[in-house]
């Protein structure tokens, strides 16, 4: 089965009477959303399901993607990944609403969607771990593998890293 973690696109602090879940995306957030659904497409990283925080930034990147490329019908929008911090709550998150399909994409923040990137990967290619131990920028995308049958079981250590694309390289 196949994992694709995004950290949500850039987000602007240009109106300090937002909260920080209503902040939207900037510009170049929205554009570099727009070139990672196209990677993905061009590359065959087209989700069956995708997991979403509830935030605005988080939905704006989602319907950048998927403007670029066949959207799966499967699409749950979720506080439970408006978290910040440990790897823990996407992890629970994956582990009770994911059904069955692959590839998987979840749509989250840092430092939390970084972190659970970090546990779950303990094989793989260790150059785009490195790159992804350097920064987990805006709308960065993980691919992890992993030998399951059911996201019910993901536990960390188990997934193969693929590749870590960031929009500054496409």
């Amino acid at each position: 089965m196949r994992l694709l973690l995004m950290r949500h696109a850039k987000s602007g602090w240009g109106d300090p009477g937002l909260a920080d879940h209503a902040r939207p995306l900037t510009k170049r957030g929205r554009k570099a959303a727009a070139a990672m659904g196209r990677y993905m497409a061009a590359h065959g990283l087209v989700p069956k399901q995708i997991l979403c925080s509830s935030a605005k930034r988080a939905k704006q990147t989602l319907k950048g993607v998927t403007g670029e490329l066949k959207a799966p019908d499967d699409i749950t929008i979720t506080d439970d990944l408006y978290a910040f911090s440990g790897f823990q709550a996407p992890l629970n998150v994956i582990r009770r609403l994911a059904k069955n399909k692959s590839p998987l994409m979840v749509i989250a923040h840092n430092p939390s969607i970084e972190d659970l990137a970090f546990e779950l990967t303990g094989a793989g290619n260790n150059a785009a771990r490195a790159l992804m131990a350097q920064k987990y920028p805006t709308a960065a995308l993980a691919v992890i593998d992993f030998d399951l049958h059911n996201w019910a079981e993901l536990q960390t250590g188990i997934g193969t890293m693929i590749n870590f694309i960031r929009p500054r390289d496409l």
